[in-house]
This record gives structure tokens, sequence and C-alpha cells, in this order.
């Protein structure tokens, strides 16, 4: 863990070069150790992917996110949360690319995991309706778009209130 760790750390500073060596060097240990389908190895290509991407490097996390996807497939089943929050991760990066049309069945996907396991009327279902509605939006289907969001307004109001900070930035949104 104390690779793992170091290069969070190096990331934190904005020493993405450093990060970077200590991710990959963490990984190849981890998959060596573990095999290439398991949860440390997750840990380890969501954090180089997520370093890719807060540099705007979305070609290179792209292949990382689909891999980190098909390991919690395979570790959790189709319908786990961790799926959920994996398809939420590659959407997000697809989002960064303009790649509106790959990002949609992903978020669907999430939405519904997340509906299932967690409930109709949970935060992470009202996290993902305004990327979904995002996505309408763009693609020109307003209706579609205002329902999504008036939903994840409901959604904010009943966990949180009409003064709470979720609600306000979701009426400001």
């Amino acid at each position: 863990w104390s690779l793992h760790y170091l290069a969070e750390i190096n990331s934190n500073k904005g020493q993405y070069t450093k990060a970077e060596i200590l991710h990959k060097r963490s990984l190849a240990i981890r998959e060596k150790k573990f095999g290439l389908d398991h949860t440390h190895v997750v840990t380890t290509l969501t954090s180089l992917a997520k370093l890719y991407k807060i540099q705007r490097m979305y070609v290179k996390a792209e292949p990382l996110f689909q891999r980190i996807l098909k390991i919690n497939e395979k570790l959790h089943g189709k319908d786990d949360p961790e799926v959920g929050f994996s398809l939420h991760n590659l959407a997000e990066n697809y989002i960064f690319q303009g790649w509106h049309s790959k990002a949609e069945p992903l978020y669907k996907r999430c939405l519904e995991i997340f509906e299932k396991y967690f409930g109709p009327d949970h935060n992470f279902v009202a996290l993902i309706l305004p990327l979904l509605s995002e996505i309408y939006e763009m693609q020109g289907r307003y209706k579609e778009a205002l329902i999504l969001l008036k939903r994840s307004l409901k959604i904010t109001k009943k966990l949180f209130g009409s003064n709470s900070q979720q609600y306000v930035h979701g009426l400001i949104s």
C-alpha cells in the first residue's frame, strides 16, 4: 500500500509524472501478487485512470475505466453498485471527450443499478439524474431532461430539505 499512498500524495501535490510512475509500479506488484482481477488492482487502476483524467488525458484513462468495469462485473456481478460507480466513471470520461451518445447508455444502466440496489429515492440516484438530463438537453430532448431534473430535485429536497446546499445547488443548475 505504501507505493499507492505515495503516488496519491504526489498526485495531490501536482507531481503527476512521479505519481504515474508509482501507480504503475504499484499496479505491476498488485497484479503479480493478487492476479489481474482483484479489488486491490481495481483500486490502483482507478487511481491511475483518475490521474490521467485530471490531466485531461482521457484517451489514456478510457481503457483503464473499461478494464475496471469488466473486473467489477466479474467480481461483483452486473447489478452491483461497484459496477454502477464504474459505469459513472467511464461515462464521465466520455462526456469530457464530448461523446454523449457513448455516455448515455452507461448512465442509464448506472441509474438502473442504483435504483435497484439503493431504492428510487437515494442520493446516488439524485446525483445521476442530472448527468443523464444534461445529455438529453444536449440532444434537444428537453422534456425528458426536465423530468429527470425535477425528479432529482424532489429526491434532494426529501433527503436534505429545501434549505440545504444540495437542494439550492440543484435549483441553480
